[in-house]
């Protein structure tokens, strides 16, 4: 039996010891109490284990585990939440901090909106010496499809992860938004209008390093969820979810370079993928209010 209002938090975390402190310095500052952090340590080389011992040793409430070899994120947070107690959970990023009221914000939504599977929050962005940049508003939920919405502050219930299920390893650089899109496939989700979180951009990070490889990784899920999309969406959305696929696919150099093939070929392909979909929404999309 879970305890009642604990938060499980998963902190995956692969040498990081330079940003580290301050994540679960933030983490312990919250003014909930009630939460518990897992710290997945994924091999890391350098001082990371040191330091999340330092605090391990410090407060029982934070838990260590050592994985055996390097899984990467996705493997490394199905350990964590396997290992999970609590009726709440969520994963943070060691080079990112929470507001101080962000699980206590997150955690009266859910309490107060038993309807509701997930809720995720706007932030602001930080540059690697901790500056604050520009806060990013995140879309509205219905808007999933289009964007990944949720971004980088969340929580959800138990009951979520027992029916979707685990993080997809196959699915690295976009497990989060695969992830969120099969919550939303069968679960309420509330955006919450208020910044609760700091995300680090620094040179390091994988939104600096692999963003060619995340755009990629991410249309080519959009396409996995066409039919998802086809039944979820109103018209406007519809339109603007495959304009934004047939786009991507008819003008990304690095696409055209992988497959060989020239734009007018791609776009005769992509469309060609989707015309099954487009059938079934022949109705919904030209239909009269």
């Amino acid at each position: 039996m879970r305890a009642s209002n604990l938060v499980s938090i998963v902190l995956p975390v692969y040498n990081g010891e330079q940003y580290i402190d301050k994540a679960v310095e933030s983490i312990i500052g919250q003014n909930y109490k009630n939460w518990e952090l897992i710290l997945v340590n994924d091999c890391s080389t350098d001082r990371t284990l040191e330091i999340l011992e330092k605090y391990s040793g410090k407060d029982g409430r934070i838990r260590i585990i050592n994985n055996a070899h390097n899984m990467k994120l996705p493997a490394s947070l199905n350990i964590g939440f396997e290992n999970a107690k609590g009726s709440y959970l969520t994963w943070t990023s060691d080079d990112n901090i929470y507001e101080e009221n962000a699980l206590e914000t997150m955690c009266k939504v859910l309490d107060s909106n038993p309807d509701i599977g997930m809720v995720y929050a706007d932030f602001v962005g930080v540059d690697g010496e901790g500056n604050k940049t520009k806060r990013y508003c995140m879309h509205e939920p219905d808007d999933i499809f289009l964007i990944n919405c949720v971004g980088a502050c969340f929580l959800y219930r138990a009951e979520v992860k027992d029916k979707i299920g685990n993080y997809n390893p196959d699915k690295f650089l976009v497990e989060d938004y695969d992830y969120w899109l099969r919550i939303y496939s069968r679960f309420r989700m509330k955006h919450i209008c208020e910044s609760l979180y700091m995300y680090r951009f620094h040179e390091a990070s994988p939104t600096s390093t692999r963003q060619e490889q995340i755009m990629e990784r991410t249309y080519a899920l959009k396409k996995e969820y066409l039919s998802c999309a086809t039944e979820k969406l109103d018209k406007k959305r519809l339109y603007l979810f495959y304009d934004s696929i047939i786009d991507y696919y008819g003008n990304r150099r690095s696409v055209m370079d992988y497959t060989g093939y020239d734009r007018g070929y791609w776009n005769h392909y992509i469309w060609k993928v989707i015309r099954d979909c487009l059938i079934k929404i022949k109705v919904k999309l030209f239909e009269k209010k």
